[in-house]
């Protein structure tokens, strides 16, 4: 499938969301972001970037109130070079540029796993 046609059928989606939704829940792929992965960060790596989508489309949605990104900690360290030099800014810096750009305030929660019934941790944001 096209990410075109991809893009297209999440913007149907969301505006058939109910005008009362206040929150939107949703995750990114970690491969570029977590220790686990390539570490390429939201730069050069390229799944994690559906992020910058994600916001984007939720910028679509006025009657948005909270946005809720999940990810791994990953997100709050430096990507790495193929050499494993640190390189960059974490990639929180530049989802906070994205989500400014946006209209949304943020605020950053880090849950444990295990105080949760899912197995990831994650930030959580807010527009308004």
């Amino acid at each position: 499938m096209s990410e075109e046609l991809t893009l297209a059928t999440w913007r149907m989606q969301l505006l058939w969301l109910p005008w009362m939704t206040d929150v939107l829940f949703g995750g990114f792929p970690c491969g570029d972001l977590s220790t686990n992965g390539l570490q390429a960060g939201l730069t050069t790596g390229t799944d994690s970037n559906l992020v910058r989508k994600q916001i984007e489309l939720a910028n679509e949605c006025p009657q948005l109130k909270w946005l809720a990104l999940e990810n791994v900690p990953g997100l709050l360290t430096r990507p790495r070079s193929k050499e494993g030099e640190p390189k960059g800014e974490a990639p929180i810096y530049t989802i906070v540029e994205l989500l400014h750009a946006a209209g949304f305030k943020w605020c950053v929660h880090l849950i444990q796993a295990t105080m949760t019934s899912g197995e990831r941790n994650g930030p959580l944001l807010d527009k308004g």
